[in-house]
């Protein structure tokens, strides 16, 4: 139920509140990230809401959908060719921040915010409102924000419980094998997330493409879920 339609909205507003309470953002202040989806749309969606001007950096092979919602709240879109490698994305937006002082990155892998406003916030509305003793989370992971945060929350009530991070099967990175094409979109990244390192992880499971692309379609046409 957040506004934007994912998980991704809790980080965008904390990191711009934050931000605002340190001084951080100024009206002439462009938001830049670079994103495969979900961040960039939250992030356009706020600074709309709050009056900044944004910039999405955005691989060539992302969804249409996903940019014509980034353009459409009204945030410049910046299309790079990735070659299969997310950290390109990531390194031309250090580039340009270190060029132009407008520029604020919310730095979505590496930023403990991130972690800590899913262990605080989505944890706790778990805990809450899943009947316990809850005994496994499961997730898959982007900027492994949502898995480690959770993670903590879950097991700080119940320390028996397990947690494991869901990994395309062509790309298992945390598993040790070598990135690959996959087509899981928004997850899985060909890379090893800051935030992961430290999260308390009880292993992966791997699941196909293929697998993962037909349980999309059935909980669109089974469930009317916009998964």
């Amino acid at each position: 139920l957040n506004p934007s339609g994912s998980i991704k909205d809790r980080f965008a507003r904390e990191v711009v509140l934050d931000a605002e309470h340190r001084g951080l953002l100024r009206p002439d202040s462009i938001i830049l990230e670079c994103s495969s989806g979900n961040t960039g749309i939250a992030l356009s969606m706020i600074g709309a809401a709050k009056g900044y001007r944004v910039a999405i950096l955005m691989s060539e092979g992302a969804s249409h959908e996903r940019r014509q919602l980034i353009q459409q709240l009204g945030a410049e879109l910046i299309l790079f060719r990735s070659e299969g490698r997310y950290q390109t994305g990531i390194e031309m937006s250090r580039a340009m921040a270190a060029k132009d002082a407008r520029y604020f990155l919310p730095r979505q892998f590496d930023n403990p915010l991130n972690v800590q406003d899913h262990e605080r916030g989505t944890g706790q509305e778990i805990l809450r409102q899943v009947p316990g003793p809850i005994g496994c989370f499961i997730a898959g992971f982007g900027t492994g924000g949502t898995l480690a945060g959770v993670s903590r929350a879950i097991k700080a009530c119940y320390p028996q419980a397990k947690a494991f991070a869901m990994e395309p099967a062509e790309s298992a990175v945390l598993a040790g094998e070598c990135p690959c094409c996959h087509y899981i979109e928004g997850v899985a990244d060909g890379f090893v997330p800051p935030l992961l390192r430290n999260a308390p992880l009880d292993g992966e499971i791997k699941v196909p493409s293929a697998e993962a692309m037909a349980m999309t379609q059935r909980l669109h046409r089974e469930h009317g879920l916009l998964v």
